[in-house]
């Protein structure tokens, strides 16, 4: 299982079957015990990367603490293309570790 630690500014990379050309709508969606916590789209700042076949997001220390540690945390991309097909990608799950330190830097 995939797994990041709170506090802290992990970068997460999401496939998806489609060139970038082809989008129209992206959101990569972060759920925890049921509750979507997070929702970032194609022009957030928190997109790092976006390009065919894939998009890297760069959460923040804020967001991470969102979650709580122990608890697995899903997420899931779902976009949007030129056709208007909408596609769902597979629900990934990542477990959150505890940190001592819960102050930003």
């Amino acid at each position: 299982m995939k797994s990041f630690y709170r506090g802290t500014t992990p970068l997460l990379r999401f496939d998806y079957p489609f060139e970038y050309a082809d989008l129209t709508a992206l959101t990569i969606s972060f759920a925890q015990d049921g509750k979507t916590l997070l929702t970032i789209g194609m022009g957030d700042s928190e997109i790092d990367t976006i390009e065919d076949y894939g998009v890297s997001v760069l959460l923040t220390q804020t967001e991470t603490n969102l979650f709580k540690h122990n608890f697995p945390v899903q997420t899931q991309v779902k976009l949007k293309t030129s056709d208007g097909e909408v596609w769902v990608g597979d629900i990934e799950t990542y477990q959150v570790h505890r940190i001592l330190d819960k102050n930003i830097m």
